[in-house]
């Protein structure tokens, strides 16, 4: 019933579960996304309720659907089909956006560059409204890999057999002033290939954010799994506004502003 999504088996698990209890409580953010039994199902038989850390993570993630402006998104990582929902909202809700990681290699090959060998989302798209958007910034610089080194280039030098393996150190100059200017950063997913060892970028964005929240510039909201991994790495959890720790449910939430759990709980006081 939690994992087979058996909706008639889960009702009846959660029917048993709730005779046992006389609250419900869901601290378990980073899953609220999901149409699991422990999710949706037992708000609808006990008072439920959030607890602290679900608390924390939407008040502070709400922060960014209501940004103190400029506003910088940024944005890394693969998959389109969880990362547009939450790049449609952005662009439009930010001053300046930046798309790197693989994603960004489709908005490359759409504007006619070479990709060589890099990973591509095959199943998605870039529209020229998309490319052309004035808040987008650019890329003007990336490390490929090239028999076996790696290597700065421009756009235009990729070759057919490189594959790009992460943003250049100009790309991220550029990026710099436009975090320098952020009163609010919401940031998620690396800019390159984080598990192969590209994370010259993403250490050296960490970097500039984290002076940004020290000198009281910005406030700094970053998500998802392999960024946040990094960060606790880096031992910086401390060093950015907030941190969180859903990866699916936080990209929910700033899409929508809710999700599943959330809002089963809600329903549950009516």
């Amino acid at each position: 019933g939690e994992k087979d999504n058996d909706k008639k088996a889960g009702e009846v698990l959660a029917k048993n579960f709730a005779s046992l209890a006389d609250f419900y409580i869901n601290d378990a953010f980073s899953v609220s996304h999901r149409d699991h039994m422990s999710i949706t199902s037992l708000s609808k038989y006990l008072p439920s309720y959030t607890g602290f850390l679900f608390e924390n993570e939407v008040l502070n993630l709400s922060k960014a659907l209501v940004p103190k402006h400029p506003m910088l998104f940024l944005l890394g990582g693969f998959k389109f089909e969880t990362k547009l929902p939450v790049l449609k909202k952005f662009s439009r809700i930010a001053d300046k956006y930046f798309v790197g990681g693989a994603l960004a290699n489709n908005y490359i090959l759409a504007d006619g560059y070479n990709v060589g060998k890099s990973l591509i989302d095959k199943d998605f798209k870039i529209t020229n409204r998309m490319l052309n958007d004035k808040n987008l910034i650019p890329i003007v610089d990336v490390i490929i890999e090239r028999n076996k080194k790696q290597q700065v280039c421009s756009l235009d030098e990729v070759s057919k057999n490189d594959i790009i393996a992460d943003i250049g150190p100009a790309t991220v100059e550029l990026l710099k002033v436009y975090i320098i200017e952020a009163k609010t950063i919401l940031w998620n997913g690396p800019m390159g290939l984080y598990e192969r060892g590209y994370t010259q970028s993403t250490i050296d964005i960490l970097s500039l954010l984290a002076k940004q929240v020290k000198n009281k510039k910005s406030t700094v909201i970053i998500g998802g799994g392999d960024t946040v991994l990094l960060v606790h790495k880096m031992k910086m959890q401390n060093s950015f506004t907030f941190v969180s720790t859903a990866g699916g449910a936080a990209l929910d939430f700033l899409a929508h502003g809710t999700t599943l759990g959330l809002e089963a709980i809600l329903k549950s006081g009516k």
